[in-house]
């Protein structure tokens, strides 16, 4: 992550877009996101209770 925010400014909107989706993709692989997921696939509210203090 580091790597791409210091290439962001000097690779232009390639550099921008890289650091947003690799951003995306650490998230992505978290539990909350795929109880997010899961719950939107299977048509039902998400319970995010567990990940919040």
């Amino acid at each position: 992550m580091a790597k791409y925010s210091f290439y962001a400014d000097s690779d232009s909107i390639y550099g921008i877009s890289r650091m947003g989706l690799t951003s995306l993709e650490l998230f992505h692989t978290t539990g909350e996101a795929m109880g997010g997921i899961n719950a939107f696939v299977e048509k039902r509210p998400p319970d995010f209770s567990k990940y919040r203090g």
